[in-house]
């Protein structure tokens, strides 16, 4: 007589455990019935042929209408690699309830067959679970980031697991350009291609400016003069979209920047620290504020220089062509010789300034008037072309759009 312990090697598969398996009207119950079967055909406890019994249950099952028996399926079938791939396949194209176990967890799945789904879907559910596998290939990750989901490509960006040419990297960048945690995920991945990183800088917090300094400083000389100029072209770009009242407060306190609303505290300091260097280097005057298409700035920086209080000086600007406003340009010490190109922009911008208040003024849209200006009245003005030029030069600085053909007078 056989030991009990051989009579007992391989658990019984017969077709009456499959009729009850296929025919019992219990959704609980054939989830209860599949455990146990996938448990033995996991662990290898059946024969060769109850093996095959199984796959044949695992395949009938695949057209259950609950979609708790087929989700209880593709759970119990996850894990196992030795799955026939037709099952796996079904399985990953289901609902999401029941694909998202095979797509995170199988490995029968290949780049392939993943990359397939990925074109075919747009439930972020699915796309989540290929991002979340053990190992994301770069051919995978560069899939994903073609879906341009960023709550996707943020997760795999977070996982060391996941793998990126330098390619996508920098398609990640170029894509996900208004996406703030993107951005952050990617520039605080390791080891990043240096371009990268120097493309990077100018968008991330300054905390992580300072980290990708730290990491990549040595490798790019270049690294430490984008970032302050990026702080420059924000801090510029700030006071371009402030309000008059906004200025006059930022100016008029920012050597109290504590007193300031507490979202503005930061970048009241950066704009404090940018003051005072553009003041050292000669950079910020009242025609820096012309060149930037500012016109309450250039009232509140022209006050600033000459004591004037700003309500006096509004008043003298908007009589451009009148001898008040001479006299506060000579008060001011700025160059005589650039008086006329300058009574020309300040024109220019009171005329915009009407149309659009209290907003930097596009620098094309100012070049544009001022050769349109300048041609009417059928006169040269001295030193115009130089003054354009440093427009341009300006919206560069911060971003703004100076571009088309223009010819200076």
């Amino acid at each position: 007589m056989a030991p009990a312990s051989e009579k007992n090697k391989h658990p019984m598969l017969s077709s009456t455990d499959v009729a009850h398996l296929l025919e019992n009207p219990s959704p609980a119950v054939r989830v209860e019935v599949l455990g146990k079967i996938s448990s033995s055909y996991n662990s290898n406890e059946f024969t060769a042929q109850q093996m095959k019994m199984a796959e044949q249950i695992f395949r009938a099952l695949l057209k259950d209408a609950e979609i708790s028996v087929r989700h209880a399926l593709s759970e119990n079938v996850k894990n196992n690699p030795n799955i026939p791939r037709d099952i796996v396949l079904e399985l990953a194209h289901d609902a999401d309830a029941v694909a998202i176990p095979v797509l995170q967890y199988s490995e029968v799945l290949m780049d392939d067959d993943l990359i397939e789904i990925i074109k075919s879907t747009e439930s972020t559910d699915r796309l989540l679970a290929i991002s979340n596998r053990s190992e994301v290939s770069e051919k995978l990750s560069d899939a994903l980031v073609d879906t341009k989901n960023a709550t996707v490509v943020s997760n795999m960006l977070s996982r060391v697991e996941v793998k990126f040419s330098e390619m996508t990297l920098s398609k990640t960048a170029d894509i996900f350009t208004t996406s703030k945690d993107v951005t952050e995920r990617l520039a605080a991945r390791e080891n990043l291609p240096v371009k990268l990183v120097e493309k990077l800088v100018s968008r991330v917090s300054d905390i992580l400016q300072d980290r990708l300094l730290e990491k990549y400083g040595n490798k790019s000389p270049e690294l430490k003069s984008i970032i302050e100029k990026s702080r420059e072209a924000v801090t510029l770009q700030f006071l371009g979209l402030s309000s008059e009242g906004d200025i006059r407060k930022i100016v008029d306190e920012m050597d109290r920047s504590s007193d300031l609303a507490q979202d503005l505290v930061m970048r009241s300091e950066r704009l404090t620290m940018l003051i005072e260097k553009l003041e050292e280097q000669g950079r910020l005057s009242p025609i820096s504020a012309l060149c930037m298409g500012h016109l309450p700035l250039f009232e509140i920086s022209i006050a600033r220089v000459t004591h004037v209080p700003v309500a006096n000086v509004k008043k003298l600007v908007a009589d451009v062509m009148g001898d008040g406003f001479r006299k506060l340009y000579e008060r001011a010490e700025l160059p005589k010789d650039i008086f006329d190109a300058v009574k020309l922009v300040v024109r220019v911008l009171i005329e915009m300034d009407h149309e659009h208040p209290n907003r930097r003024q596009p620098a094309k849209e100012m070049i544009q008037r001022l050769l349109t200006l300048s041609e009417n009245e059928k006169q040269e003005v001295e030193n115009l072309s130089y003054f354009i030029s440093m427009i341009h030069q300006h919206s560069k600085i911060s971003g703004g759009n100076a571009s088309g053909s223009t010819t200076a007078h």
